[in-house]
Order: C-alpha cells, then sequence, then structure tokens
C-alpha cells in the first residue's frame, strides 16, 4: 500500500483530495491536515510514500519549505505540490529541490492522479510554461486568470475574507496572491479614500461596513498594512503613514480628536483616522446592528435561568447602549482581544460556568478556555476550531435551543440510566434464583433473554425521542425560492436556484457554472458550494437548465 499524506487548509479542497486518494485501492490515507509544519512532524514519525501538499497552509506555513524539510530528512518521500497559484517565482522554487512534482489544482482529477502515480514512479512533473493572460493595461505570465478575478474583486471594495468566502478559497490565499499582485495594478491614490485603503485590508465588520458605504470606488492601495489588536489598523497610503481605529489609538499617537458622546449614547462606536504628522483626518460612526431575534433571542436565555454577559471591545457609553436594546443587563466593555480569555477565567473563578459564543478570531482564545465553546456558524474557522460546539445558523436563537438540547440529552440519559439499575436490580436477582428456595419459582431462560432485549429496546427507544425534539426558541428557516422575480428601472430580472447534488470543489463550480452559462437564455451563473446550489440569472427554461446539469454529471435535487 502506498501511505499518502494530505495538507491542505481549505476543507473542500481536503474532501476533495480524499476522495481522489480513497478511489484508488493501492492508496492508502495515512492522515490530512492543513498545516505544513504538521507533515513535518508527522513524516518524522510515520513512514510516509507520498504527501500531497498546498503551497499556502494554516497560520502562512510555506508548502515549499517543508517540502524542502521533508526531502531533506526522508529522501524516499516523495513531495508532489499543488497549488492555483499560477506564478513562475512558485514553479521555480518547487524545482530547487522544495518538491518532486508540481501540478495545478484546477486542472481535473484525471491530471491529479496522473501526476500522483507518476511521481511515485520517480518521475519529475512539472508545468512546461506558465500561462499569460491579458486585463485591459495589465499583460503579465505572473497573473493568472484566478488572480485577475481576486483583483477585480479588490478593486470593487471587497476584504480579503470576502474575496476568499466568494472564491472558495482561504483568507491565507487570497494574501498569498495579493503579495505578488499589489504592485502591479498601478493604483492612483486618492486621500478622500484613506479609510477605504485602510480598511480595504482588515477583516474587522467595521471595516466591511465602511467599504458597502463607500460604494464601488477604486481605493488607493495600503501598503505595509498591519493590525494593531484592539486599536485598530495602520499602512502607508501614498507614501504617508496613516492610521485609524479607536480613542486608545489615538491618545498613544497623540492625535486630538473632537470629543462626541452623542455617537456612543446612540449605539454608535467611533472610528478616527490620522497620519504620522499627527493630523486628525476625520471621524467613521459605525454602529452594530441587532438581528431581528437577537432580543427574543436574549429573553429566552434569561427565561432558561442563564445570566447573559455582553464582553466587547467597545467603550462602555456604546455597549451599555448596544446592550440596552438586546435586553442584556451585564456589561464588560474595553476589554482587549488578548483579555478576552481573562475575563472569562475571571467570571469561572467567581463560581460561574461559563457558555462563550463567538465569531471572530479574537474570540478564539476564550471559547477554548469557557467551559463551553460556542461558535457561530458563520464565522472565522478559527473560531470554529476553537469551539466545542459549532451552530449551523447565525442566529442566536440558536443558543438557547442548543443548552435545551443539552439539557434534554442529559434527563433522556439519566432516565435511561434509572431505568436499567431499576430494571437489572430486580431482573438479575430473579435470573440468579432468588424466588427458587422460598417458593420453587425459577426464570427460564428463553424468558430472561427476551427481558433482557425488552429493556434494551426501552432504552434504545427513549433515546430515539430525541430524534422528535424542536427547541422552543429554534431560529426560524426560511426556504431559498425557487424562481426569485428581481425588478429594476429597465426590466425583470429572473432568477432561478437550483439544488445540486455532487459539488465538492472549484473545479465542481466551475463545470456547474459552465454547464448553466451555455444553456440560452441565461446571463449568468453562481454556484455556492456550502448550499449546494447554483443561482442562474435569466429567462432560460428550468427543465433546459437541469438537463445541462446533468449531463455535466451532477445530480439535480427536486
Amino acid at each position: 500500500m502506498v501511505r499518502i499524506l494530505i495538507v491542505e487548509d481549505q476543507k473542500i479542497m481536503q474532501k476533495y483530495f480524499e476522495y481522489i486518494i480513497l478511489q484508488n485501492p493501492e492508496f492508502k490515507l495515512v492522515d490530512t491536515v492543513s498545516d505544513a509544519r504538521e507533515a513535518v512532524k508527522i513524516c518524522n514519525y510515520s513512514v510516509i510514500d507520498l504527501v500531497l501538499m498546498d503551497v499556502q497552509t494554516f497560520h502562512n506555513h510555506d508548502g515549499l519549505t517543508a517540502g524542502k524539510t521533508i526531502k531533506e530528512e526522508h529522501p524516499g518521500t516523495k513531495i508532489l505540490v499543488v497549488t492555483s497559484l499560477i506564478d513562475p517565482k512558485v514553479l521555480e522554487r518547487a524545482k530547487t529541490g522544495c518538491a518532486d512534482s508540481l501540478w495545478y489544482k484546477d486542472h481535473g482529477e484525471d491530471e491529479i492522479c496522473d501526476v500522483i502515480i507518476r511521481t511515485l514512479n520517480g518521475e519529475h512533473v512539472f508545468p512546461d510554461v506558465t500561462p499569460n493572460v491579458e486585463l485591459n493595461w495589465i499583460t503579465s505570465g505572473e497573473i493568472s486568470p484566478r488572480q485577475l478575478e481576486m483583483l477585480r474583486l479588490y478593486i470593487c471594495g471587497m476584504s480579503y475574507s470576502e474575496i476568499a468566502k466568494k472564491m472558495n478559497c482561504s483568507t491565507s490565499g487570497v494574501r498569498w496572491n495579493f503579495q505578488e499582485m499589489i504592485t502591479k495594478a498601478g493604483y492612483n491614490c486618492k486621500e478622500d479614500l484613506i479609510a477605504a485603503a485602510l480598511e480595504s485590508k482588515s477583516e474587522h465588520p467595521f471595516a466591511k461596513a465602511i467599504l458597502n458605504k463607500m460604494g464601488s470606488e477604486t481605493y488607493p492601495v495600503a501598503e505595509d498594512f498591519e493590525t494593531l489588536p484592539g486599536r485598530g489598523v495602520s499602512g502607508i497610503v501614498d507614501g504617508v503613514r496613516c492610521y485609524g481605529g479607536n480613542g486608545r489609538l489615538m491618545e498613544e499617537l497623540g492625535v486630538k480628536v473632537p470629543v462626541m458622546p452623542e455617537l456612543a449614547n446612540q449605539g454608535k462606536t467611533p472610528l478616527h483616522f490620522a497620519n504620522e504628522k499627527g493630523d486628525y483626518l476625520g471621524t467613521v460612526a459605525a454602529a452594530d446592528v441587532l438581528k431581528a431575534d437577537s432580543q427574543a433571542a436574549v429573553q429566552a436565555m434569561t427565561k432558561m435561568g442563564l445570566d447573559v454577559v455582553m464582553l466587547t471591545g467597545d467603550n462602555e457609553a456604546t455597549a451599555k447602549a448596544i446592550a440596552r436594546k438586546a435586553g442584556i443587563a451585564h456589561v464588560i466593555s474595553d476589554v482587549l482581544p488578548t483579555d478576552k480569555a481573562g475575563a472569562v477565567g475571571k467570571l469561572q473563578a467567581e463560581g460561574h460556568r461559563v457558555l462563550m459564543v463567538g465569531d471572530g478570531i479574537n474570540d478564539a482564545p476564550a471559547l477554548v478556555s469557557a467551559d463551553v465553546g460556542m461558535a457561530i456558524g458563520a464565522g472565522t474557522d478559527i473560531a470554529i476550531e476553537s469551539a466545542d460546539v459549532v451552530l449551523m445558523t447565525g442566529s442566536l436563537a440558536a443558543v438557547s435551543g442548543a443548552v435545551e438540547l443539552s439539557k434534554a440529552t442529559i434527563r433522556n440519559i439519566r432516565q435511561n440510566l434509572f431505568w436499567a439499575f431499576f430494571y437489572n436490580t430486580l431482573g438479575i436477582p430473579l435470573a440468579a434464583g432468588v424466588l427458587f428456595l422460598p417458593l420453587g419459582l425459577k426464570l427460564s431462560p428463553m424468558f430472561g433473554a427476551a427481558a433482557m432485549s425488552l429493556s434494551s429496546v426501552f432504552v434504545v427507544t427513549n433515546a430515539l425521542r430525541l430524534r422528535l425534539f424542536k427547541p422552543k426558541t429554534s431560529p426560524s428557516v426560511v426556504e431559498a425560492p425557487k424562481h426569485e422575480e428581481i425588478k429594476t428601472k429597465e426590466d425583470t430580472i429572473m432568477k432561478t436556484v437550483i439544488k445540486v447534488n455532487g459539488m465538492m470543489c472549484g473545479h465542481c463550480k466551475a463545470h456547474v457554472e459552465t454547464a448553466c452559462k451555455g444553456v440560452p437564455g441565461v446571463t449568468d451563473a453562481v454556484v455556492d458550494l456550502d448550499a449546494k446550489n447554483v443561482t442562474v440569472t435569466g429567462d432560460a427554461d428550468v427543465a433546459a437548465l437541469k438537463k445541462a446539469i446533468t449531463d455535466a454529471g451532477y445530480e439535480v435535487v427536486e
């Protein structure tokens, strides 16, 4: 058996490569990890015949560097690097001893299988040339179609995390691509868009709010971008270092900002902007908009006996204003990201059992420290990996629902334990013949076997009742319409949403989109791999769309 290790940080691509490996009976999948450094450790204590490794892995760890280390320490291990980066520099590094072969992810299952076999047979498989692509005023062999799409989205104001979500890849992968592209784009600086230049690199929700408000302008590029945890961001815009952040950051810089208590009282967080010269540039106020069910969810948790506490980095006035709207009585404000775990520990020291709910990178340590960490399904990968429980919806109502389910499960376990102890307390003495001497009664083995089976059936049936459990505070689920009409001034746009099974990766996504776009009347087709559907824009016949998807090798869910 050929022992293969997969190193890939994108969950969808992990499943894709696992599928490829498991199709061959001669291959044995040893493990799947997301970090290249972890791959080095595994190769040190386990015999690995081939490492199938991405260029950019979790925590930005370089697959090529890890590949070189593995080849030096374990010459018998083959290294096949896979990437979506059509970059000559990556190819050159791979050929200098970092890998035995390199191939592109998007070139299809058959090609990857062929490259795996050839690499195991001792061949060095590398692409002959890096394709040249053109985008109007940019022509470069170092920019791939995928990179160009990232560039288009970036120019439209999307942050790295938004680009990653839209293109179904990791945020670290987007950063990697932009390292080679930023200087080639030729942006022109606009002083009035300094805020957008800074926030376009930030993954904070407030940054997204600013960019949405700015619209589709072309932003200047903030070079040497830096995140200042708990304070803001910094970057060089048009040759001048600029800052954007809270009052704490402005105080550190010695920048005087106007006092605006009315913003905090309205639940708005002021984000101040300044440059390295100490000039105050302006303030943007952003507010957290409560979801429609947040107040009801907090009330539900309170009725269940839970003490709801808001843990936030916002200033006290802003935090209290938001808490009042949500119906939260206790607020811990002005908490730095690094101090959230400490705040949880303080509550635990006071004798509380803490359930922490979070969705951001800054919440990860607190999620780990809490008695129970609960991540919002729409949150960051780090938060999800750190949590004990992952909610599949973004609704806070799911929190109380999860607590209800846990209590119902405990009740069910206790019921089954009581029944088991009670039943066996009576049954075992009878089976042992306790009534034989005084009454001459003995238990038939057949009757005993039937009685034991009855006990098992009772316990299992009682446990299965949990399948019927419906929390009182479960979030409402609205099914996407099959046909959605959006009226504009010019015309009526028809959008058709079709459920599709069998899509696992970007390759599948491209196949389905291409198949749909080939149907007459289709103006656009966008696949959502997470939702397992394709949204088609245009007046195409639905039956024709379904046939095109089926002919492409995928299953349409009716």
